[in-house]
């Protein structure tokens, strides 16, 4: 409200080869997003971890399928 904006959507985007799957990068980066609109603080650092996790699997994933 104190922006002029009744609502407000906030997407992610991430590879459509990766339909269905949760992205934590994708996560954070929304996140982060909201909490520097409402001028919060949040911790966003444990998804460090989650995020080289997924793009590990993903690069394995890639790897296995040239297709991708």
């Amino acid at each position: 409200m104190r922006r002029g904006l009744s609502a407000l959507t906030v997407r992610g985007q991430a590879p459509h080869y990766l339909l269905g799957a949760t992205n934590p990068a994708v996560s954070r980066a929304l996140l982060t997003t909201v909490v520097r609109l409402l001028d919060l603080e949040l911790d966003v650092a444990p998804f460090e971890v989650a995020v080289q996790a997924f793009r590990t699997q993903c690069d394995q994933a890639v790897a296995q399928d040239a297709a991708v």
